[in-house]
């Protein structure tokens, strides 16, 4: 009978030394709880020789890592006695040690120290990970990890204001530890990631999140600058991304669906149109048939002193396309046909009188399918010609009438925009004759010009022979 209380003892021993050694082994973070069973091991200048969590619940505890090697540790004790002893049994500022017991005594008694600290520790640095001491721990009164702070932090006002408010804005400390094999900041490796200055990532399609694309800037009131400039999409195809470059680069994201000037740069070193490759009745399967229809992530964010848009798509995001993808692509200026839009006959007064902006409008022959724009009516005249630009195959297009943000009204024009029979009309070839004769009806011409415009330009990375 005996032996088998022994043998229950033991196993109880065992069990209680192995849950014990899993709770050393997980690190605790911020928001986090202590666990109240949780012995915290030897202890000089307190009561009992051993100390229990659980005894300072209703306190808030701040475990003050320090050594007798390190001089802001030796010079700041002092001063923490006299933060416990002005906030009495409120608070318990517990200093936490590795080294001897024997050593930190004689030592206490030396400097004439009443506070308590813990000794021969190795289950709170485990517990609470770090690099450099001092390092200060804050818990609440629940046993909730709620900062880890310098030693600075760790004064009289900040104690009054959370004990007063139960709210604190004390500056989080890094622990400073760091793993090679982890990337920086990841999963808190380094230190927190509000810290990068820039950083640019790259990822595989991530499963359960939606289609998602965002540009901004951050504005600075004290240097009156945007402090920061960041783009990001998720699942996109790289399409997509190389659209998005260019457009931006050039400074007219609108026409993101325009696909003629895109450019593919062949074997002979002659230059296709990407257009040429078009599939019947789609805006960007000849694009996407060159470079997959896998989905990725992408954010590049950079410090935005110094950084215009354009410099920020045509040189830095697309670098990091050329990097990440099999091409190398490059913006270049490049002779194209283009359409010249230009006053024919002055008797026509295309020019609208109404200047109340909730008239303006696109009038189509019907309110489905959109087949045909009839009138466009008190928009302004270089919005008429964007939006005539975001067909896919439109040509570049110049407005030399003379008028930019004047509103205009046009009426008659008849030209296929949405489903005609069998087909949506804004994916396909824009018919010269059809646009000139729409804007002759309304006293203006097209002329075709080849003028120079930016385009981008596709090659193949040359794959290494084996």
């Amino acid at each position: 009978m005996k032996l088998k209380i022994v043998l229950l003892l033991l196993a109880q021993i065992a069990l209680s030394q192995a849950i014990f050694a899993q709770m050393v082994i997980k690190s605790l973070k911020k928001g986090e709880q202590v666990p109240s069973e949780l012995s915290l091991g030897k202890i000089v200048n307190y009561k009992s020789k051993n100390v229990k969590f659980s005894e300072l619940k209703g306190k808030l505890v701040i475990l003050d890592f320090w050594s007798t090697g390190c001089g802001p540790c030796i010079a700041n004790l002092p001063d923490m006695e006299n933060l416990q002893r002005e906030f009495g049994d409120k608070i318990a500022i517990i200093p936490v040690t590795h080294e001897d017991s024997t050593l930190i005594a004689n030592y206490f008694k030396r400097k004439k120290l009443g506070l308590p600290s813990i000794v021969n520790d190795s289950l709170l640095y485990g517990l609470f990970p770090h690099v450099g001491n001092p390092y200060e721990v804050w818990i609440d009164e629940t046993g909730v990890v709620i900062a880890t702070t310098d030693f600075g932090e760790v004064n009289s006002a900040n104690i009054s204001r959370y004990l007063l408010s139960k709210e604190h804005n004390l500056k989080n400390r890094s622990n400073g530890m760091f793993d090679p094999n982890i990337p920086l900041f990841v999963n808190g490796n380094g230190g927190e990631e509000n810290q990068f200055v820039a950083r640019s990532i790259f990822t595989n399609e991530i499963e359960n999140l939606h289609w998602f694309a965002d540009s901004h800037s951050v504005f600075d009131e004290k240097t009156k600058r945007n402090n920061i400039n960041s783009y990001i999409t998720l699942n996109s195809q790289l399409s997509y991304l190389f659209r998005e470059c260019f457009w931006n680069a050039i400074k007219e994201p609108r026409l993101l669906c325009n696909l003629t000037r895109f450019f593919i740069e062949q074997n002979d070193k002659v230059i296709v149109p990407m257009a040429d490759f078009s599939y019947y009745h789609s805006t960007t399967d000849s694009i996407d048939k060159l470079l997959g229809k896998e989905k990725h992530c992408y954010n590049l964010t950079l410090p935005g002193n110094g950084v215009s848009d354009s410099i920020f798509y045509n040189k830095y995001m697309l670098e990091d396309l050329n990097r990440y993808s099999s091409f190398n692509v490059r913006i270049e200026k490049k002779k194209l046909p283009s359409w010249v839009i230009i006053n024919k006959n002055r008797q026509f007064n295309y020019l609208s009188t109404n200047l109340n902006n909730s008239n303006s409008k696109i009038i189509f022959d019907d309110n489905i399918e959109h087949s045909f724009v009839e009138e466009i009516v008190d928009i302004p005249f270089n919005q008429v010609i964007d939006f005539f630009k975001m067909y896919t195959l439109s040509p570049p297009m110049f407005n030399e009438t003379g008028y930019n943000n004047e509103k205009i009204h046009l009426k008659n024009l008849h030209l296929k925009h949405g489903k005609s029979s069998v087909d949506d009309a804004i994916f396909q070839k824009m018919n010269l004759e059809e646009w000139r004769a729409a804007f002759q009806r309304n006293g203006l011409d097209i002329k075709v010009e080849d003028r120079e415009v930016e385009v981008m330009v596709f090659k193949k990375k040359e794959t290494p022979a084996k």
